[in-house]
């Protein structure tokens, strides 16, 4: 028997979030399940079939506001980052507008990634800590 796929806690609490706290939010650049081109590389994207089929990670459109501006993912981004660094094991990497930060690194990296993630933000959740998120990561 297959376990359907499904997102980890930590991201279905997030995007409720965000859904809660910007009901207009554009959701076109929103997934979270690994198409064709992830089918074949190491990706949170990809369901992870020793962990009954969970994806960890989850990508959010950019456009919070439901219009272009003000552009408030930036400011997101660096409270997810924040987040991770003070040691919530639950983010293993979010990558934003080209740059990647880690749970283990300071900060978000000087566009090591060239035209990615420019439209949307990428969140991954460790392993080990596929909870539900308890603490509000959105300041409205």
């Amino acid at each position: 028997m297959t376990n359907s796929p499904w997102l980890c806690k930590a991201g279905q609490q997030l995007r409720e979030q965000l859904d809660d706290s910007y009901p207009d939010r554009d959701r076109t650049s929103d997934g979270w399940i690994g198409d064709a081109r992830h089918s074949h590389l190491k990706s949170d994207h990809n369901p992870d079939k020793g962990a009954k089929s969970v994806v960890r990670a989850i990508d959010l459109d950019r456009d919070l506001c439901g219009k272009s501006k003000p552009d408030l993912m930036p400011y997101l981004a660096d409270q997810i980052r924040l987040c991770a660094k003070s040691g919530d094991l639950r983010i293993k990497y979010i990558i934003f507008d080209g740059r990647i930060a880690s749970s283990r690194g300071a900060g978000l990296g000087e566009n090591i990634l060239e035209a990615i993630a420019t439209s949307l933000i990428f969140i991954s959740a460790l392993r080990a800590r596929v909870i539900s998120m308890a603490r509000s990561l959105i300041y409205p």
